[in-house]
């Protein structure tokens, strides 16, 4: 019984000389002087700057009237796919767009004609047949904002930006200077 307790008493200390030694540690770490928030995340000193800046806000987009589309992304894909009897070269260009309604009034599907777009070299690429117009979300639609997503054939090797006209309503506008790397 006596030997028990020795190994108890040994053991509570150790446990008391680590947590004072970790507290003594801790008390300079406090959230103004070097934006310590835990052990894995750590602020960047920067963040005052970071949190004004607008995010979710595409730089190319147009109006038409009340509703508003803009570019959220472009995709270069490249690849080549030689499987058993199928070969050939599946690369393409893509832009997922959002079309948004901005006073939040319902949207029509066949409002959206066309997209096509020029590269910065004068070449003009037309869509593949497939796009595809969907409502967002897909598992609670808004109704007033959708997602464009439209495919085309590779762009040529050296491009840096592109002009997208896209016709809405019977109109026609153009989104000038979309950086594609």
């Amino acid at each position: 019984m006596n030997k028990h307790i020795k190994t108890f008493a040994l053991v509570f200390c150790m446990i008391l000389i680590v947590l004072f030694y970790t507290r003594q540690n801790n008390t300079g770490k406090t959230a103004s002087s070097n934006y310590y928030i835990g052990y894995f995340s750590q602020v960047p000193p920067n963040f005052e700057e970071l949190l004004q800046q607008d995010y979710g806000v595409s730089p190319y987009h147009t109006n038409f009237d009340e509703v508003k589309i803009s570019i959220e992304k472009t995709v270069r894909e490249k690849y080549y796919i030689v499987y058993s009897w199928v070969t050939g070269d599946q690369s393409y260009f893509a832009i997922t767009s959002i079309i948004e309604d901005t006073n939040k009034e319902s949207l029509n599907k066949d409002d959206f004609n066309n997209m096509y777009i020029k590269d910065d070299r004068g070449n003009t690429y037309f869509p593949l047949p497939y796009f595809s117009l969907i409502d967002y979300p897909p598992d609670q639609p808004l109704g007033w904002k959708q997602i464009l997503y439209v495919k085309f054939y590779p762009l040529d090797d050296g491009v840096k930006t592109v002009d997208v006209y896209i016709t809405y309503k019977g109109v026609q506008k153009v989104i000038e200077g979309v950086e594609v790397d």
